[in-house]
């Protein structure tokens, strides 16, 4: 599933909110050092607590203001494009309605796993409501996929290599899948299937930073599949060099699950320190570029 700026340029976010004020997490240091807040689109499955005290705490730190978000286990959307899954562009204009609630004009972001292919689809709706993205082991860039072999990753392969403890991780798995077990089938083949490299050369153009992170020992969205996958389109034409879809490529030590992160389990908690850099690296280059 080619996702392109072309089908989602027609999309509108719903005047009703789609995500409850006590959905929106809001994390604002008291000193600030970084006037842009920073606005983390969470991945498939993620356990909320762990999450929000281990990476959103770590690059709040920083000094920086982080926003995330709880979604909706229901489809709240009308009027979605035919092709375009419903699924994930609510999503995506869930992370539009948490900006327009904090009145916030425009944003540096944070997407990881499925959070990365639906931060790019937020991006091409509303360009300008963007500085700088950082994707984290984003959905949408191995290629074809299987819904089975991507479930298996997601639920062994991962799990055997997860710090969290298993019965958190099995009984966060079950109360996401549970509250919507067909939403939950549909967003895992939604990924296996997405591609968002049109998009990216889309937001390359329209002057945003991206920068792509991945952890070496990644199992679900493996990096070896992201540079095949790369450079098959390449040879295909399809795109040029990487400079046509991003400002860095950071591969760090670490695992698919280690961004969610549970507290002092994960010192030195490598993975979301290096987004914090990686942040502070964009917005030198975004400087630059605007003098």
């Amino acid at each position: 599933m080619k996702f392109s700026p072309e089908s989602l340029r027609n999309i509108e976010k719903p005047e009703e909110h789609l995500v409850p004020e006590e959905n929106i997490i809001d994390i604002n240091p008291t000193e600030k050092k970084f006037e842009t807040p920073v606005i983390v689109a969470p991945g498939w499955g993620k356990i909320v607590e762990p999450f929000k005290e281990n990476s959103l705490k770590v690059i709040a730190e920083e000094g920086r203001r982080i926003l995330s978000l709880d979604h909706l286990r229901k489809i709240e959307i009308k009027n979605i494009p035919e092709g375009v899954p419903a699924e994930e562009i609510q999503k995506a204009l869930a992370i539009l309605d948490v900006l327009d609630q904090k009145e916030i004009d425009r944003a540096d972001a944070v997407g990881h796993s499925e959070g990365g292919l639906y931060l790019a689809l937020a991006a091409s709706i509303k360009p300008e409501k963007f500085r700088n993205l950082v994707f984290v082991d984003p959905a949408g860039m191995i290629g074809q996929d299987s819904f089975f072999d991507l479930a298996y990753r997601f639920a062994i392969k991962e799990g055997r290599q997860s710090k969290l403890p298993p019965l958190m991780m099995l009984k966060a798995m079950m109360e996401y899948v549970g509250q919507n077990p067909a939403m939950s089938f549909k967003e895992v083949k939604q990924m296996s299937q997405a591609d968002i490299y049109e998009v990216l050369k889309y937001l390359k153009k329209q002057g945003l930073g991206l920068a792509f992170v991945f952890g070496v020992d990644d199992v679900v969205f493996p990096m070896d599949r992201v540079q095949k996958t790369y450079s098959q389109k390449r040879e295909a034409e399809e795109i040029g060099s990487f400079k046509d879809i991003l400002d860095g490529f950071y591969s760090i030590s670490g695992t698919h699950g280690e961004f969610i992160g549970h507290g002092e389990m994960l010192e030195p908690q490598v993975l979301p320190k290096a987004v914090g850099k990686i942040l502070s690296a964009l917005e030198k280059k975004s400087s630059k570029t605007s003098q």
